[in-house]
């Protein structure tokens, strides 16, 4: 590094003379600042540290969770959601978004995208009521998620404050729910509530979901979750209050949250971009912190194997001459692995105040970022602040960080999404970083946040101490309604000087109201666990490494176990005065008023005096519980505050030069971030990424900021559909807008990833989507780089055409069968081919289709074994590439409609992922129908000029079909539809000339490309003879066993001809098969999954499935009816056969058992339920068409398993050493098993310094 660099760069804060600002210097130890103090007490909004806004408007001072207000107002007119989504703009005092000129103010520009994205955080909850309101009996529906006979069954005392827990019935979803996978309640989600009386009518309570546990909690009956209510008025604590609880089925409200309370931290502060996004001063200056210092040393770039750069007069140069002023002499002659336009965005990237770079597919953007960053980090002093990157998914900003991580270790990753799937990545947290310093660097600094803990401590059980009466299950004595001044000394009296009272243990309450009057507090009822399941989600596209690829990039990325750590105090009240209707509080107070013996009140009328008493002492309760959530509120903040300054100090010590975290974290995290003090912000995704997201992610500081992306490719996208069009115009990012009103920018020109012939698809003129676009060397290799896909003969793309019609599953997602078939066909023959699996890629634009198609992929007996098939959408195939893409279009229909395909933007993405084939599946007339010039009237031409290109080189026939090309033989066949491939072995439809099998047998096949020992399993009858005389009863290539003397009953078999009705478009379909095992390839018969009579009966022998362990193999024969003895009869709806008539695919390969959960036990212990170990079934199917057999029976085998109990204390202390994470998330470092102050305050000091900000 040169001994200069760094010098006058921004470092640190550390000025020593701002500590009598302070309010609590014990929280500051001597190497940080009060400047980072007074920042993190802002962000927080910390009482006397609050920033002072620079704007009287009425949106900075919104509180981060909406009102009831917001959600109750009856000026939404829409009562179709696709109204809303689309067609009318549903609320007139939304502001335009002004992307094309400059902004008239700041507080214009941030207050318009403030208000934008506020209505696209809660505009579907509020619709979601409003439609509730209006039939309160309805069902659930694709807008709304309904709980009812919602009932508050206690508190869990933790850090960020207490939470409630409720218990809920889920029965108007119709469905079970599969809460370990489903995406409902996530922990951050926004709920409303509504009394059971009212119903959302007038009067409205919101909350947001803090603890999710799907042990001992979801997996109960009733279920349960814990809740923070956004308003301390709207705090609850009476246990016989019912409520009904809806949910958006769309958005994630945790990602807006923090970034709406960025903008209106963004009216405090001040930043050198301003002029830039707001008036679009195009003379960009260089950041200040360069301009202190412009000289770089560009060593870093080389690579250890690679020699010193030369100069063009061959004059080798020293590492200590490779010291440029890149402001005024920028080594543009030097060649560090970089084309022209790379060297001229490296350029753009280090010298320009606010930085554009747009990379086409294929042009090595993030091979720009990524040298851009190891320069600026290889400059970086001892003293200046690390360099913030960002992206806009989690997947995106892991592989950024691999590629540093290759030269800077010193790197630190906000967020844990990655935890799971990255482990290089999962080390380079804060809370693993944490756990690598040694035990004295965590015991350092413990006392920063202790002392407040003590207080929460305090606070916490003067909570427990006022909740009293609610945690027993005695009724209120008259002492407490006198203390509460419920009663006067007369009427109490009144209860305690019976001359008959023979139990003095016995309240005089309880003897007053008499048994006829106390009745059970009514609890939330089970669930019916008759109700069929939900559709599974846990297909191979949650196995994927891009799982964050396929869900909204807000949402969280891993369906976990989101537990909230705390004391647990469960209600134990069971009983209530007897009371048929409400109670009018204010008719019993003046009727009080008037009694002094309460034996004067009726006997039939007293439960409904004792239910007024209860509603009295739970008003006075909740008022004092209200007061104190207000002091347990800062007491979080000022937590929050100690941990991050226990971050910092971390952050200085381990000397991190580079952190990274997503576009959402950025809003997150943006207290910690301001406080570094950073300078320089580079965000990748940028085109992807909402502008209001990249403004709020913009920390306090930052000189530089550094946007990559490509505006052609995906837009920025919103929940609400509305806001993505004019004139709110979402969908245009920052990066879009900038290069919109002609900022300069650079563009990478030089691909290295489309062969030709793809790559000019994005290049047909007149209007093509990049002009300039140059092909590198490196796609003519067509030997080793880019070798020809086999078994197409050159052909390596292509456009099949076909009329099947289109359908639409119950999602409303479009799927196509017979084109999904046609697909799946085409994939085999690409594999038998010699194509790895890994190497291709089905892309669809439409779930429904991707999910159809791979669970026909599930059916294709030669594939039983391939765990993981790339089939994914369009949307989140962004940045990735394989060799092969096939392309499944859906769309044919009689309308010409086409929907997701007329977006320019995911065209260019689905055209523009192969490296080294294309080949596109869809109705050309479809898309062509209703594109011309006219874009009044008509689609402006997208897919017109790529099949007319395709034509012009015989890549496309209306009527001739697919083209195979044998490549043993040369000899083209014709494809039509997709029973075509089962006339063919990977080859064409000559006779097998490769010889006998290695059994001696002949090939029974047509022309195939791969050797006989690859996939054939030889079915001829074995002639071996056994031991004891006989004939083996076994096929050539299985085990040999005797029929006679030893009947085969080990094993698992999967016979063809079950015949189950399946729905193909339905992720639960094929749920039955298992795939495991070795598998037979019989070419000789359809391997696609189509129907038709002439399916072949596969018959999979698995020897050693009988013994997996958990699992009990019922043997089953068709000519035995013993095996049905304990036959009993089970309802259609809750049978794990999955109905679908239209969809069934005769045929289908089930395995022969099914393992399905059954009724749960519930106990009560200490007031909660818990499931006790749980009997399970081993279901047998039968042969279907068996007559002797009643149609729609199932046997069932008992067999009990244990299910995950109760934790010991040594297992919840476990789980609290591993799992102390995330305050932000709302998890806390005690355990339900700590009943003490003490116990928690005990593991506070032990633990304390590990805890992670994340």
């Amino acid at each position: 590094m040169h001994p200069k660099i760094g010098t006058k760069r921004g470092c640190f804060p550390t000025d020593p003379d701002d500590s009598e600002h302070l309010s609590d210097e014990s929280t500051i130890s001597n190497f940080t600042s009060a400047k980072q103090y007074q920042i993190l007490a802002s962000h927080v909004r910390l009482q006397n540290f609050r920033k002072k806004l620079t704007c009287p408007e009425s949106w900075a001072q919104l509180p981060e969770i909406p009102t009831s207000e917001e959600i109750l107002c009856s000026d939404i007119n829409p009562e179709d959601w696709d109204d809303y989504q689309h067609d009318i703009p549903y609320d007139t005092n939304l502001p335009c978004n002004i992307v094309e000129g400059i902004w008239s103010s700041k507080i214009e520009y941030v207050s318009t995208h403030y208000k934008i994205l506020r209505e696209n955080a809660i505009g579907p909850l509020r619709h979601a009521v409003q439609t509730f309101r209006r039939d309160p009996g309805m069902m659930e529906d694709k807008l709304m998620y309904i709980y009812s006979e919602v009932t508050i069954i206690g508190w869990k005392l933790c850090n960020p404050g207490p939470a409630c827990r409720v218990q809920f019935c889920n029965n108007r979803s119709e469905k079970q729910i599969r809460w370990q996978q489903s995406k409902r309640l996530l922990q951050g989600s926004l709920v409303a509530l509504s009394s059971s009386k009212d119903l959302f009518q007038k009067k409205c309570k919101l909350a947001v979901v803090v603890g999710r546990s799907t042990s001992g909690g979801l997996d109960q009956n009733p279920p349960s979750i814990e809740l923070f209510f956004g308003d301390n008025d709207d705090v609850e604590l009476d246990p016989h209050e019912g409520y009904v609880m809806i949910e958006a089925c769309t958005g994630y409200f945790e990602a807006s949250r923090y970034l709406l309370v960025a903008l209106q931290d963004l009216m405090s502060e001040k930043s050198p971009l301003d002029q830039y996004l707001t008036e679009f001063d195009k003379s960009v200056k260089a950041p200040e912190y360069l301009d202190n210092q412009p000289v770089m040393n560009f060593s870093c770039l080389l690579d250890s194997d690679r020699d010193l750069p030369q100069k063009k007069d061959n004059q080798t140069l020293t590492s200590k001459s490779l010291d440029f002023d890149v402001i005024s002499k920028f080594p543009w002659e030097l060649d560090f692995g970089l084309d022209k336009s790379q060297m001229k965005a490296m350029h753009t990237i280090i010298t320009k105040c606010l930085a554009v770079v747009q990379g086409p597919p294929g042009t090595g953007k993030t091979h720009v970022s990524v040298s851009s960053l190891k320069l600026l980090s290889g400059n970086l002093g001892p003293r200046d602040p690390p360099i913030i990157i960002a992206a806009q998914t989690n997947h995106a900003l892991d592989q950024l960080l691999n590629h540093i991580l290759k030269f800077e270790d010193n790197i630190l990753r906000l967020g844990g999404r990655s935890a799971r799937i990255n482990t290089i990545i999962r080390t380079r947290t804060l809370f693993e970083l944490r756990n690598s310093i040694s035990g004295e660097g965590k015991k350092h600094g413990i006392n920063h946040g202790i002392n407040h803990m003590r207080e929460m401590k305090a606070l916490q059980n003067k909570l427990t101490n006022i909740l009293e009466p609610l945690l027993t299950d005695k009724l209120l004595t008259s002492e407490q309604l006198l203390t509460q001044n419920i009663i006067t000394e007369k009427q109490a009296s009144s209860l305690s000087t019976l001359d008959w009272a023979e139990n003095e243990t016995v309240d005089g309450v309880v003897t007053w109201l008499g048994n006829d009057q106390i009745i059970p507090i009514r609890k939330t009822p089970l669930i019916n666990e008759d109700l069929p399941l939900e559709d599974d989600l846990n297909d191979n596209i949650f196995k994927d490494s891009n799982i964050d690829k396929v869900l909204n990039f807000d949402e969280p990325t891993e369906i976990e176990d989101n537990i909230l750590f705390g004391k647990f105090l469960p209600y134990r009240r069971k009983y209530t005065g007897n009371h048929s209707g409400p109670i009018d509080s204010k008719k019993w107070r003046r009727r009080m008023n008037k009694i002094k013996d309460l034996y004067e009140i009726h006997e039939s009328e007293r439960g409904m005096a004792y239910r007024y008493f209860e509603l009295e002492f739970d008003a006075k309760m909740r008022k004092t519980v209200r007061s104190i959530l207000g002091e347990y509120k800062e007491i979080t903040k000022k937590i929050k505050i100690a941990k991050s300054l226990e971050s910092l100090k971390l952050i200085k010590k381990l000397g991190i030069k580079i952190i990274g975290c997503t576009t959402t974290g950025l809003s997150k995290y943006r207290a910690l971030l301001s406080a570094l003090q950073p300078r320089i912000l580079l965000i990748e995704e940028a085109a992807e990424t909402l502008e209001g997201k990249v403004l709020a992610g913009i920390p306090e500081g930052i000189e530089q900021l550094i946007l990559v992306g490509d505006h052609q490719q995906l837009q920025a996208s919103c929940t609400v559909r509305r806001l993505q069009e004019a004139p709110y115009n979402m969908k245009i990012s920052m990066f879009e807008r900038l290069i919109t009103n002609n900022f300069p920018y650079t563009m990478l020109n030089r691909q290295r990833r489309m062969i030709y012939d793809v790559r000019k698809l994005l290049c047909i003129e007149p209007t093509p989507f990049y002009s300039n676009l140059e092909d590198d060397k490196i796609v003519f290799d067509r030997v080793k780089a880019r070798p020809p896909v086999p078994g197409m003969g050159g052909n390596d793309t292509y456009f099949f055409h076909h009329t099947w019609p289109e359908a639409q599953n119950s999602d409303k997602s479009c799927y196509n069968n017979e084109e999904a078939e046609m697909v799946v066909g085409f994939f085999q023959y690409l594999f038998l081919n010699g194509l790895d699996v890994s190497n291709i890629t089905i892309l669809s634009y439409y779930n429904g289709q991707r999910k159809l198609i791979l669970n026909l992929l599930r059916r294709i007996p030669s594939l039983l074994d391939i765990e993981h098939f790339n089939v994914f959408t369009v949307d989140s195939y962004q940045g990735e590439e394989n060799d092969v893409i096939i392309l499944s279009l859906v769309r044919s229909n009689v309308k010409h409609s086409i929907g997701f395909l007329s977006e320019k933007n995911r065209m260019v993405v689905a055209l523009s992922r192969a490296k080294r084939g294309l080949y596109i599946f869809g109705n050309a007339i479809t898309l062509t129908t209703n594109e011309w010039d006219d874009i009044d009237i008509c689609r402006k031409p997208l897919w017109l000029p790529v099949i007319k290109y395709l034509g012009s080189q015989n890549r496309f026939d209306m009527d001739k079909g697919l083209p195979v090309i044998c490549d043993r033989h040369k000899v083209t066949t014709m494809i039509g539809k997709a029973s075509d491939f089962s006339k063919l072995a990977g080859g064409c439809s000559l006779k097998c000339d490769r010889g006998p099998l290695p059994c001696h047998h002949s090939c029974p096949l047509t022309c195939h490309p791969f050797e006989h020992d690859t996939f054939l399993k030889c079915q001829e009858p074995c002639s071996t003879t056994l031991d004891c005389g006989h004939e083996c009863s076994g096929v050539c290539s299985g085990v040999c066993f005797c029929d006679q003397c030893n009947p085969k009953d080990d094993g698992l078999q999967i016979i063809g001809n079950t015949d189950l009705p399946e729905n193909i478009a339905s992720d639960s379909a094929n749920k039955i098969t298992d795939v495991r095992g070795e598998t037979i390839l019989n070419i000789s018969h359809n391997l696609v999954g189509l129907q038709g009579s002439d399916r072949a009966c596969f018959e999979i022998i698995k020897p050693g499935d009988s013994d997996l362990p958990g699992k009990k193999i019922i043997k089953s024969s068709k000519d035995s009816h013993d095996a049905w003895a304990n036959w009993r009869p089970k309802k259609d709806e809750s049978s794990p056969q999955i109905k679908g008539p239209q969809g069934q695919v005769p045929g289908f390969n089930a395995t022969s058992t099914l393992i399905e959960d059954i009724h749960k036990p519930i106990s009560i212990q200490d007031g909660v339920r818990k499931v006790k170990p749980v009997s399970r079934r081993v279901i047998e199917i039968p042969d279907v068409n068996d007559p002797s057999l009643p149609r729609g029976f199932l046997s069932t085998r008992d067999i009990d398993t244990e299910s995950q109990g109760c934790q010991s204390i040594e297992d919840s202390n476990e789980i609290l050493e591993n799992l102390l994470t995330n305050f932000d998330c709302y998890e806390n470092i005690y355990d339900d098993t700590l009943t003490t102050s003490n116990d928690a305050l005990d593991v506070l000091e032990s633990e304390f310094s590990i805890l992670d900000l994340e």
